[in-house]
């Protein structure tokens, strides 16, 4: 998983690694959905020359094909990808996103940061940043229905254990992960409902650093434990004491792939669009 290395709030130094998740605990890898049931039309990046953009949306066809998902860079029918390279305005070079159902509603977006050059962009590169798209792109197309035909939800139900606002800011950083892969994210429990809840576990500060564990458990609808996400890093003690902040912004994103990764695992793979 690409991740990016962020700061602690308060103007600390960055992190000594990120909060990527260690382990899955008891799930399998999570099968690539059939070619056939799905497809994409990933359309010209505007904001780009012509021969990088037909580079990235050639490098974003073969991630989306490696994950079961038949996409091509020409005219046809299904989901349709939009995208849009902001460089010379923005500080950060970055290609916002935007995939369409065949109604035309909105199934997912996002923002991705891009290689600065196009000229020395490689395959390697734009793999790195593309990935994460691709996984949304996906988790945006998840549209499995639930035994009674109710759409599928996911409810973060709570975090416990972190020190000073971390539990509520946990909470509302995983929501906005979720919410953010098109996943829907409700408040109470339905037929089709997917439960979240995290551990945090902090040990006494040893010299300059601590550490930090969290435990993000998914159950299914019945109840079943589909699995844990584990993710642990050591951070300077007593920098989460009192505001997580930003950190509580990159623990979601890291683990947020994983968790929905499960939820798809259990529910199927993403149907045709109609």
């Amino acid at each position: 998983m690409a991740l990016l290395l962020l700061a602690l709030a308060g103007g600390c130094q960055p992190l000594p690694r990120p909060f990527a998740p260690d382990r899955l605990d008891g799930v399998k890898p999570l099968p690539p959905a059939p070619a056939a049931l799905a497809g994409v039309v990933i359309e010209p990046v505007s904001g780009l020359t012509p021969i990088a953009d037909e580079r990235l949306r050639a490098r974003l066809r073969a991630l989306l094909a490696a994950r079961g998902v038949a996409a091509t860079l020409e005219s046809g029918t299904g989901y349709r990808l939009v995208g849009a390279s902001f460089g010379e305005l923005a500080p950060v070079p970055a290609m916002h996103w935007r995939l369409h159902g065949q109604d035309g509603a909105v199934a997912g977006e996002g923002a991705t940061p891009l290689p600065a050059d196009p000229g020395a962009w490689s395959d390697d590169r734009l793999d790195r940043v593309l990935r994460p798209v691709a996984d949304r792109i996906v988790s945006g197309m998840t549209v499995a229905k639930g035994a009674a035909g109710a759409p599928l939800s996911v409810l973060v139900e709570r975090v416990s254990g972190a020190s000073g606002d971390g539990d509520l800011v946990l909470a509302r950083a995983m929501v906005v992960a979720i919410r953010d892969a098109a996943v829907p994210v409700v408040t109470a429990p339905g037929d089709a409902t997917y439960v979240i809840s995290g551990e945090v576990r902090m040990t006494p500060p040893l010299g300059a650093v601590q550490e930090v564990e969290i435990q993000w458990t998914v159950l299914a609808p019945d109840g079943r434990r589909l699995g844990v996400v584990r993710q642990a890093n050591r951070v300077p003690s007593g920098s989460l004491q009192a505001r997580w902040g930003a950190t509580a912004r990159a623990v979601a994103l890291a683990a947020a792939e994983d968790i929905l990764g499960l939820v798809r695992h259990a529910a199927g793979p993403p149907h045709a669009p109609r």
